[in-house]
């Protein structure tokens, strides 16, 4: 039994693209769905991680049930009928610390090794290029629209943002993974399919953070190609930006983007960032400070204590309250550590590229949100973070 439910999570975690994709299908055709496809899923995955939890590392056992008590007490706290909602929402924090340990634990028992992780992310790598091929032929959901005229797409994924994060987490899986043996054709075929289509979403987060992988990929392996890869990204840029001038709505896009993507990446973070903190430390009573209001207060109350500031740690804040903030940060910059120290110890590139990847996450989360409260990043963000440790425990044992 032990085997073959590990089979089935395997299973389940190549399937969670799919499952991503059919959610936003529906989605588009209905965005007031409150319960998708993708909830139930990730809830059957963490259902069936309570089995292992006890083979775990303990903290994450710790970590689960005070979260989901504390949830559970905010809900009753306000209205018995929103726990439900409050605890599937809360799921989506405990993704990233109970996958990490759960595939740990899995290389640690050789069930696994990095090649089933570069599978994964292969896989995912490839249906979202397929998505995007569809999203540019015309199928799906636009990024944005502007007076009628669709600028990008996210095809038939319905968080443009979310998604975009994925391609470059995957993106990194697939580099580590043939870092070693990539021929130099190949690596600049793969930054430059990375760049098209991390651009095709037009998103700032997407865009930003494909020439980032581009760029540490090439700062890795060939960095006299390093110019080249910044031409490259400078082209398809102002490629982007003539197709935005065609549309006459150059401001109007540039408005949407700051409005529609997570507030903009770039823009408006100071007011955001005043006023989710004034929301937090000033209208929140003690005990809500300390455990939150609940996700289906944070999006339905619009009276200053709910409402996405879209900056993550103060959406997380007001959902979970501080406990939340500990369940969610802490592990991360723990993890982020792990990889810093390891990579002294065992001079292991693939400790020191996640740990770089880490940081550029956290600025995102930080500005752009939708990172560490979306299920769908939190998986492949763990997937991401315990890739270094697969190449390690592979060493180790040979």
């Amino acid at each position: 039994m032990y085997l073959n439910l590990n089979r089935v999570m395997i299973a389940l975690m190549y399937g969670m693209v799919l499952v991503d994709m059919m959610t936003g299908y529906q989605l588009i055709a209905n965005p007031d769905l409150n319960f998708t496809p993708g909830i139930f899923y990730k809830l059957l995955l963490l259902i069936l991680l309570f089995y292992f939890m006890p083979r775990l590392n303990p903290l994450v056992m710790v970590v689960n049930i005070l979260l989901y008590t504390t949830t559970l007490f905010s809900s009753l706290l306000s209205d018995i009928s929103t726990i439900p909602t409050n605890i599937i929402n809360a799921s989506k924090f405990l993704m990233f610390i109970t996958f990490f340990y759960y595939l740990t634990f899995l290389s640690k028992r050789n069930v696994i090794n990095n090649r089933t992780l570069y599978n994964i992310a292969l896989f995912t790598y490839v249906v979202i290029i397929i998505n995007q091929i569809f999203g540019i032929l015309g199928f799906g959901k636009a990024t944005y629209m502007v007076n009628g005229i669709p600028v990008g797409t996210s095809g038939f994924f319905f968080e443009h943002n979310a998604t975009g994060i994925v391609l470059l987490i995957v993106s990194a899986i697939i580099y580590m993974y043939r870092r070693n043996s990539i021929s130099n054709i190949k690596l600049l075929s793969f930054a430059i399919l990375t760049l098209i289509i991390g651009f095709s979403f037009a998103t700032k987060t997407a865009i930003i953070g494909s020439v980032i992988i581009a760029l540490i990929a090439f700062y890795d392996r060939q960095r006299k190609y390093l110019p080249l890869v910044v031409g490259l990204g400078a082209v398809l840029i102002m490629l982007n930006w003539g197709v935005i001038q065609e549309t006459g709505q150059v401001s109007k896009v540039i408005d949407q983007m700051d409005q529609d993507e997570s507030n903009a990446l770039l823009s408006g973070r100071e007011d955001r960032f005043v006023k989710g903190t004034n929301d937090y430390f000033v209208k929140f009573t003690f005990l809500e400070k300390a455990i939150g209001i609940g996700s289906y207060r944070f999006v339905n109350e619009d009276n200053g204590v709910g409402g996405s500031s879209e900056i993550d740690f103060i959406d997380i804040l007001k959902i979970s309250g501080l406990v939340g903030f500990i369940v969610v940060y802490i592990p991360f910059l723990w993890i982020s550590y792990l990889c810093l120290h390891h990579y002294r110890r065992y001079k292991i590139k693939e400790f020191a590229i996640v740990l770089v990847l880490n940081i550029v996450f956290l600025v995102i989360s930080s500005t752009a949100g939708h990172l560490f409260p979306s299920g769908s990043v939190t998986f492949y963000l763990a997937l991401l973070n315990a890739y270094p440790f697969y190449v390690l425990n592979g060493k180790l044992d040979s």
